[in-house]
């Protein structure tokens, strides 16, 4: 059980930064955009730890939280950066609601 867990893990921190940059809009301040990834990155990593059998072992946490979110921004940076950027303009939305096309 724990090899499928850890792909499901690896899957998720590689796409979440695609599916920020699609969420992501302009209007949101400097903060919000910083603190977006470092959110997610925690959710997954307590997710893993969650299915892992983990979640009550303190000495996995930083280690995980950490690897989650280190390997999440490498995988942005190295790879992912040219498609986040044509989904953040994808999913920026017009005053009324909708979706710039």
């Amino acid at each position: 059980m724990e090899p499928l867990v850890t792909l499901i893990t690896a899957v998720l921190t590689v796409v979440s930064p695609l599916a920020i940059a699609y969420a992501k809009q302009e209007s949101w301040t400097k903060i919000a955009k910083v603190a977006v990834p470092i959110i997610v990155s925690l959710l997954i990593a307590v997710w893993y730890l969650w299915a892992s059998g983990k979640l009550y072992s303190p000495s996995d946490w930083a280690q995980t939280v950490l690897t989650v979110y280190g390997a999440q921004q490498l995988a942005y940076a190295t790879i992912l950066r040219w498609w986040a950027t044509i989904l953040e303009k994808a999913g920026q939305r017009k005053p009324d609601g909708r979706h710039e096309v």
